[in-house]
C-alpha cells in the first residue's frame, strides 16, 4: 500500500494526518528519513503545555447535600438500584458454547491395542508378559 503526502503542507492521501494532524507511521517514516523533529507535525493540541493546561482551570466544589438546589421535577423522582439476582453454587469455568457453534468431540483411543472406544486402563486385551 502506498500513500502520497507532502509533509510541507501536512497533507496525505489517507486523510489521517488531515483529520487527527497527527503523523501515522507513513507519515513518520518520511519525517525520519528527512532528520526532522515528530513533534512539529503534530497539532499543538498534542502538546504538554496543552495537556497540562487542561488541568489548570479552579474546580469548584460541589458543597454540602443540604445545600444543594435540586429542581421539584427530579427531587420527586425514585430512583432504585438494579435488582442484582445472586446466583448460587460456583461459578462456571468453562466458556459458554452457543447453540450455533459445533463441538468436536474427541473420541478416546487406547494406546495398546490402537482401537478407539476406551483407554489404556480399561483395555481387555491381553497384556504382553514380561521377558
Amino acid at each position: 500500500m502506498e500513500f502520497i503526502g507532502d509533509l510541507k503542507t501536512r497533507t496525505n492521501d489517507c486523510l489521517e494526518f488531515q483529520l487527527d494532524e497527527f503523523p501515522y507511521p507513513h507519515a513518520i517514516a518520511a519525517i525520519n528519513k528527512r532528520y526532522l523533529q515528530k513533534s512539529d507535525y503534530c497539532s499543538k493540541w498534542y502538546s504538554r503545555e496543552t495537556c497540562f493546561k487542561t488541568y489548570e482551570g479552579h474546580v469548584n466544589t460541589v458543597g454540602d447535600q443540604n445545600s444543594w438546589d435540586i429542581p421539584q421535577n427530579i427531587e420527586s423522582e425514585i430512583t432504585k438500584p438494579p435488582d442484582v439476582e445472586i446466583l448460587q453454587g460456583r461459578r462456571q469455568k468453562k466458556r459458554y458454547i452457543p447453540t450455533t457453534e459445533s463441538v468436536s468431540l474427541k473420541s478416546t483411543k487406547c494406546s495398546r491395542c490402537k482401537q478407539i472406544g476406551h483407554n489404556r486402563t480399561t483395555c481387555l486385551s491381553s497384556l504382553a508378559p514380561h521377558p
